[in-house]
């Protein structure tokens, strides 16, 4: 009996020695939905290279979120798409930019549909003056307009860059209140016009267009040509340590860089 508890202990001491050996190291990247999609790519790329890690990337909660739960000690890391407010300055957070993203226009069309919009006809989309395909060289069907709330970052781009989007007093259309959301309802339903981040759009068989005859090429956004770009950055309190400093370190590798140029990303060249 003495020696079946000895070696039951044995094997529990061993079995303990080596589940410590394994065990996950885990961070949380709490923020906007802009760059949800490329940062879930990201972490399975790091995830390959340190099988032991787990990166969680949850649902959005908007750039504001992600950063009140940085402040709130809810997560170690929170994604943005804007940068810091002048509130939010005080809180002495960290701030990286780690890419620049083309915020596009992205429509669901039949085969027949306009690649380009001028900023004119994306005014008068988004206001509601032009409500057919059909006024703009594609099938005669009704345009359904899927807006953004006061404040989204990709918004707020618009707000900026377009002359008179800003003024729009009584958008058309329904106002969705995530980059996901929007994504998936412009999937979903035929005819429908929105817009967000390009690396939430690139791979979904959505139309992207051309705003003034210019794509959002990574050499546009270069140039300056394709003005419509927003910064996914990422905030942290303190020191960065342990998995958090690890993976905000992959994001300026080239294989990281690779990847957000892929997915339609410019990447910030230096750490």
């Amino acid at each position: 009996m003495k020696i079946i508890l000895k070696a039951f202990f044995l094997i529990t001491l061993i079995f303990g020695i080596s589940h410590t050996g394994l065990a996950m190291e885990k961070i949380v990247i709490e923020g906007t939905g802009d760059s949800q999609v490329l940062l879930r790519v990201l972490a399975d790329a790091f995830h390959k290279r340190h099988p032991n890690t787990m990166i969680e990337v949850p649902e959005s909660i908007g750039s504001g979120g992600g950063i009140r739960s940085v402040v709130d000690g809810k997560c170690a890391l929170g994604r943005t798409a804007r940068e810091l407010n002048d509130k939010e300055k005080k809180y002495n957070l960290n701030y990286k930019v780690f890419a620049h993203s083309p915020v596009v226009f992205v429509a669901n069309l039949t085969q027949k549909g306009p690649d380009n919009l001028s900023t004119k006809q994306i005014i008068d989309i988004f206001s509601g003056n032009i409500t057919s395909w059909g006024d703009l060289g594609g099938e005669k069907e009704k345009i359904y307009v899927v807006n953004r709330e006061e404040g989204d970052s990709s918004k707020n781009i618009l707000d900026k860059t377009i002359p008179g989007f800003k003024d729009i007093k009584t958008p058309a259309g329904k106002t969705v209140y995530s980059s996901p959301e929007t994504i998936e309802i412009l999937k979903h339903y035929k005819n429908t016009i929105g817009y967000g981040a390009l690396s939430m759009a690139i791979n979904t068989g959505l139309a992207i267009l051309k705003v003034d005859g210019i794509y959002p090429t990574i050499k546009n956004v270069q140039s300056g040509s394709y003005k419509l770009v927003e910064p996914f950055g990422l905030v942290w309190k303190g020191e960065l340590i342990g998995l958090a400093k690890d993976f905000v370190s992959f994001l300026f590798t080239k294989e990281a860089q690779d990847i957000m140029i892929d997915n339609g990303t410019v990447p910030t060249n230096t750490e």
